[in-house]
């Protein structure tokens, strides 16, 4: 055999060799990648935080639910007929007593007020005018009256014709009706001088009412006008509350009318204010009527002065009643999902995840209703945990 052809034959057997070597290595491999791919599907040990739950005593209660409502509120509205000249406040806006929130044009009343200050001026005058015509009349009547009495005295002694007494008593008789119609211009000039002061009286409580004022210091609610609008006697401009005394409105079944009183004190919860919220409040008002449609009865709650408070937040206030057996889990081991809600637990040394329906919360631990059984270990910090999990350090 010469070299070349034995150099043929190896050529020949190097492709089987060579893929034979890729064989092995892709075993070899394979078995390498596979053990990762399980190592990973394997959750790390972690480290948690259980509680065993045990049956508790829980206070029977009934939630009445309510709304939150101003103890204070006022309705502002106009007392005249004009347009809005402007408004100096909006939803939100905190206003204080006697501050103007709104301005009606006033341009007739000052145009009125005016023509009431002239008639008055001319009154004045006439007045004046009037004493001294009074004042000139008093002397030719009192000149006149002293010549008619001389003159009776000269015609009983028949010193005088007739004739120049009558003429002497026609003169006293105009003097004293120059007189009296003198005194009666004093009196039209007085009254139309009360006139006058009338229409200005009246005038300026106008212009007062064309700048509508806030009546209590609160915060506005309702804006129902522009400028521009026509405003009439009555029409509500604005709505305003008070902040510092808020109430909650609950309706009360009457079969519980026997469980209420006044300055009774209930647990209460707003959910929107969560744990920044009051937790309790005194009953300070009980309406006697019962609602004959929904057979209810209204009782209002002080609630304390809190920042956050406005009116129309939802509300809820828990009559107490017979203590009963239940399961409740802190509220921090529940794990919201969706619209569903669930917590880990640990089972045979791993951590599983178990949907739970919950019931009322009180303080901090939420009352079970399925889901969990006595004797089931509750993870109390849910952030560390995995499901299906082996639960490390035992």
């Amino acid at each position: 055999m010469t070299p070349f052809s034995s150099f043929r034959k190896t050529r020949g057997l190097g492709p089987w060799l060579m893929a034979a070597a890729i064989l092995s290595l892709a075993a070899c491999g394979g078995g390498e990648h596979a053990a990762e791919t399980a190592e990973r599907a394997t959750p790390a040990p972690v480290n948690v935080r259980t509680e065993k739950l045990a049956p508790t005593e829980l206070a029977q209660q009934t939630a009445l639910i309510g709304n939150v409502s101003a103890r204070t509120k006022v309705m502002v509205a106009a007392k005249l007929m004009s347009y809005v000249k402007a408004v100096h406040a909006r939803e939100g806006s905190r206003v204080r007593a006697g501050q103007t929130l709104v301005e009606l044009d006033a341009q007739e009343i000052q145009t009125g007020l005016a023509a009431a200050e002239a008639m008055r001026a001319e009154a004045e005058a006439a007045i004046a005018s009037a004493a001294q015509g009074i004042a000139s009349a008093q002397a030719q009547r009192d000149l006149a009256a002293s010549t008619n009495k001389r003159f009776e005295e000269l015609l009983s002694k028949k010193s005088v014709a007739q004739q120049e007494f009558d003429e002497i008593a026609a003169r006293l008789r105009s003097a004293e009706a120059g007189l009296a119609l003198a005194r009666s211009q004093q009196s039209q000039a007085e009254a139309k001088r009360a006139q006058a002061d009338a229409a200005i009286a009246q005038a300026k409580v106008q212009l007062g009412y064309a700048k509508v004022v806030s009546p209590i210091n609160g915060v506005v609610v309702s804006r129902m006008v522009d400028p521009g609008a026509l405003a009439a006697p009555g029409m509500p401009l604005l709505e305003i509350e008070q902040t510092n005394g808020y109430q909650l409105e609950i309706a009360v079944p009457e079969s519980d009318a026997g469980s209420l009183r006044i300055g009774q004190e209930l647990a209460i919860r707003l959910d929107s204010l969560g744990a920044d919220g009051p937790t309790s409040g005194r009953i300070n008002e009980i309406v006697p009527s019962v609602d004959p449609g929904s057979r209810t009865f209204i009782a209002k709650i002080a609630l304390p002065n809190i920042l956050m408070l406005r009116s129309g937040l939802y509300g809820k206030a828990f009559l107490p009643g017979q203590a009963r057996e239940t399961l409740t889990v802190p509220a921090l081991a529940v794990v919201d999902r969706g619209q569903l809600q669930a917590v880990f637990v640990v089972e045979d040394g791993h951590v599983r995840r178990r949907l739970v329906t919950l019931g009322e919360q009180h303080d901090n631990r939420i009352e079970v209703l399925s889901g969990l059984s006595a004797g089931d270990e509750v993870v109390l910090n849910p952030a560390a945990a995995v499901d299906g999990a082996p639960v490390g350090g035992r």
